[in-house]
C-alpha cells in the first residue's frame, strides 16, 4: 500500500497529524508530508505567523528546526499562490496516477 499523504500547516500541530493519524486509524504504517515541509518554507521565503503558545509540542518542534522557544510560530500552507499550491499537489501525487485508467 502506498504511503497515505499529507498537505497541511507546518507547526508543532500539523507535523504531528502524521504520527496521530498513523497511531489512530491503524491502516496506514506512515505519513508522508508533502506540502507544506520546512525546506518549502524556506525555498519560497513564506512569511511566519505568532504559533499557539502553550502548546506542549512546540518545545521538540522549536529545537527540530533551530526557532526561539519563546517565541512561537507557523506557517500556513495558503501563504502559497494558489497556482503553485496546485502544482506541488499534483506533483506529489502524479507517481501514483496511472494514465491508462487504473489508480496505483
Amino acid at each position: 500500500m502506498a504511503p497515505r499523504r499529507n498537505v497541511g500547516d507546518f507547526d508543532c500541530s500539523g507535523e504531528d497529524i502524521e504520527r496521530d493519524w498513523v497511531e489512530r486509524t491503524g491502516c496506514w504504517s506512515r505519513v508522508t508530508r508533502v506540502l507544506l515541509t520546512y525546506d518549502q518554507v524556506c525555498a519560497y521565503g513564506l512569511p511566519a505567523a505568532g504559533g499557539k503558545s502553550g502548546d506542549p509540542r512546540w518545545p521538540a518542534f522549536a529545537d527540530r528546526y533551530g526557532f526561539d522557544p519563546r517565541r512561537p510560530v507557523q506557517w500556513e500552507v495558503e501563504a502559497l499562490g494558489p497556482a503553485e499550491l496546485q502544482r506541488l499537489g499534483f506533483a506529489a501525487v502524479d507517481p501514483y496516477i496511472d494514465l491508462g485508467g487504473r489508480a496505483l
